[in-house]
């Protein structure tokens, strides 16, 4: 019988050293698209983030400038002093969640709720004050398997899409989220049972499940089949901003790399609700 060569084991040797190599290269590349993608939903909000910064600044000069012209009365420049502190508390908080959300985390659990705020708190401009209602209906107990800062830049897309497709008319998001358990084989099913019911069959696991919901402008049946693909860019209403196309394409790949699933629902008028799922984690994981 024919026996491999020499020659022929060492080939296939390179080859598979070769294939290895690339698979690294691979996975560096998709590493600093993640990065440059978070740089660019940066860029997309730097003139909101500059205008808040200013909003919350400026009153800290004048608190500051009152204590100053004020010195003999001690109550008004205690007062003037407490706002100053608020006013930059709020500043450095939301400066420490962008240098958070640039930088790259190694654990891989994150509370849901602490990553939803750290989001939130990202976008430096509350929803409200542009007419958005938000509704957080998420527990503080939940605890997901992935890098924290994935999450987040997941999460802050979505934020940014839903704020995108209401402006500049009114509109609300829910975030919702809660521990479901379901009977499941090997992954997550692509059907979930709302009342989290297991199915027959398979082992039971716990997972996290997020739904991201807005009433914003929605998208047809033709744009939802591709919305994940990249550079393809949804509905947006009359001067709410652009979009990069790739937002949606990498959040996917960071929710399925967390061995999880996003899916999306959605109808034009009528707004559209993202569901994430995860597997859950515990808080005293190594």
């Amino acid at each position: 019988m024919p026996t491999d060569t020499p020659i022929q084991m060492q080939s296939i040797a390179d080859l598979m050293s070769e294939i290895e190599s690339l698979q690294s290269r691979l996975h560096e590349l998709e590493r600093e698209v993640e990065q440059s993608q978070r740089l660019a939903t940066l860029g997309t909000l730097v003139g909101a983030v500059a205008h808040e910064f200013n909003n919350l600044l400026t009153p800290v000069m004048s608190y500051a400038q009152l204590a100053l012209a004020r010195p003999d009365d001690p109550n008004l420049t205690h007062r003037a002093l407490t706002k100053a502190v608020e006013g930059t508390q709020k500043a450095s908080k939301a400066a420490s969640s962008i240098l958070g959300f640039l930088q790259d985390s190694d654990g891989e659990l994150v509370n849901v709720r602490t990553a939803i705020e750290d989001a939130l708190t990202c976008l430096a401009r509350e929803p409200q004050k542009d007419g958005i209602q938000l509704e957080i209906d998420v527990p503080g107990t939940l605890w997901a398997r992935i890098r924290p800062v994935a999450l987040e830049q997941v999460l802050l897309n979505l934020l940014i899409n839903a704020r995108r497709a209401i402006l500049p008319g009114r509109g609300s998001i829910r975030i919702h989220a809660e521990c479901s358990t379901w009977n499941t084989p090997e992954v997550i099913p692509e059907v979930i049972p709302e009342d989290g019911a297991p199915a027959a069959g398979g082992c039971c696991e716990k997972c996290i499940r997020i739904r991201f919901s807005d009433t914003g402008c929605g998208m047809d049946g033709a744009l939802v089949e591709k919305v994940f693909q990249p550079f393809v860019r949804g509905p947006r209403r009359e001067g709410s901003g652009p979009s990069t196309g790739l937002g949606l394409a990498i959040s996917r790949r960071l929710i399925e790399e967390a061995h999880g699933e996003i899916l999306v629902e959605s109808e034009p008028g009528k707004g559209t609700t993202f569901t994430i799922v995860l597997p859950a984690g515990e808080p005293d994981e190594s």
